[in-house]
């Protein structure tokens, strides 16, 4: 029965499902690094290539939005998501499914990959072994079979979230 004390969940519209499922307010955890990298670049003497920081920059953005919808859909398939919490992402809470979520993040980490491999193009060989070693983090990180925790999230997602920033940074370094 419906009582007047229980909300009434409206369906959210195409993008609010997006917001939700991307969790776009996790990003200053690896965007941070990258804005971090090329201000200390620049504070040594290597001049602001905007080409440069812009693609690594939405090169991050992507591939850290893809390793959320990973997470976001193998824990759900794992059954370590049983609970809707106020992070959660859209699986969870069935906005999306778990093949929209894996193809959404096919697309992304496309899209961060190809940017990665411009970044690549333009500083050298070196920004390619850091950028394959924190898109496999990432990827792993969130394919790992989550142990729930107090903490597990901060403890856990920081060697993903260092990894997968080093490449985008150190290519601020570029001169």
């Amino acid at each position: 029965t419906d009582s007047p004390c229980e909300p009434i969940e409206e369906t959210p519209s195409f993008l609010k499902k997006w917001l939700i499922a991307t969790r776009p307010f996790a990003l200053p955890a690896s965007t941070m690094p990258v804005l971090f990298g090329t201000a200390l670049a620049v504070w040594y003497g290597a001049s602001f290539d905007v080409p440069l920081f812009f693609m690594s920059l939405f090169a991050i953005i992507f591939i850290h939005t893809a390793s959320n919808l990973l997470n976001d859909a193998g824990d759900f398939s794992r059954g370590v998501d049983t609970e809707v919490t106020p992070v959660s992402g859209g699986v969870i809470r069935g906005h999306i499914t778990t093949g929209e979520a894996y193809g959404a993040a096919a697309l992304f980490m496309t899209l961060g990959a190809g940017l990665g491999l411009g970044v690549v193009a333009m500083v050298g060989l070196p920004i390619l072994y850091l950028g394959i070693a924190g898109v496999a983090i990432g990827a792993g990180h969130a394919q790992r079979a989550h142990v729930p925790r107090p903490g597990r999230d901060l403890v856990g997602d920081a060697p993903a979230r260092i990894a997968g920033a080093i490449a985008p940074g150190a290519a601020g370094l570029h001169h």
